[in-house]
């Protein structure tokens, strides 16, 4: 009977990794690191450039709007993507000063890159809310990344240590320390995912 008890207590993690279908899932939420206690992933010296250092969308509450960032010159589907953020229909909650989205209504979204280096980006408007059961989705790549993520000058296990914990991370405002959010993380295509509450700055990150 014990042992059954046993069983019934970790079924439920056992079945997690299957159910995402990626290779980690990081969750925290409460964790809070100042910013020079993070490792960002750098671009690497040979990383194509952007195809833009901002992208505009107008999210609906009851369609589906995707916006992206690529890189020039690198074939679809190859490891073109830099970053894509989808705002699910039924997302949009509330406008920044509070009041609801209703049918009909449109918002403008802009994704700003403040840091091409680290991968660092801004979400505005400030204080856009989504649904916390339909919330917006960021995914970003980090397969043109600087593999020596330490910046010691050499690719070793202790580059691996570190992308092995890889997480995105959000950071209310400039200076303030940055919180992990749950990220699920695709190490083969080196993807990272996560729902995004709402808008603030967002970077892929190993603490």
């Amino acid at each position: 009977m014990r042992a059954l008890r046993i069983l019934k207590r970790f079924l439920p993690l056992l079945a997690l990794p299957l159910a995402a279908g990626c290779e980690d899932i990081f969750g925290s939420g409460g964790d809070r690191v100042a910013e020079d206690r993070l490792t960002f992933i750098r671009a690497a010296a040979d990383a194509p450039p952007l195809s833009a250092q901002s992208v505009t969308l107008w999210a609906k509450p009851g369609a589906t709007r995707r916006a992206t960032i690529s890189y020039v010159g690198v074939p679809h589907y190859q490891h073109d993507l830099c970053m894509e953020f989808t705002v699910p229909a039924g997302a949009l909650v509330r406008r920044p000063d509070g009041t609801p989205v209703q049918a009909g209504d449109s918002v403008q979204i802009t994704v700003r890159v403040v840091d091409a280096a680290r991968f660092i980006f801004q979400f505005e408007p400030s204080g856009l809310r989504f649904a916390a059961g339909n919330p917006a989705k960021l995914r970003v790549s980090y397969w043109w990344a600087d593999r020596d993520y330490n910046g010691d000058g050499v690719v070793d296990r202790l580059d691996t240590g570190i992308s092995d914990r890889f997480g995105l991370w959000r950071q209310e405002r400039e200076g303030e320390p940055w919180s992990r959010l749950q990220t699920s993380r695709f190490a083969d295509v080196q993807e990272v995912t996560t729902d995004v509450p709402g808008f603030t700055r967002y970077a892929v990150a190993s603490n």
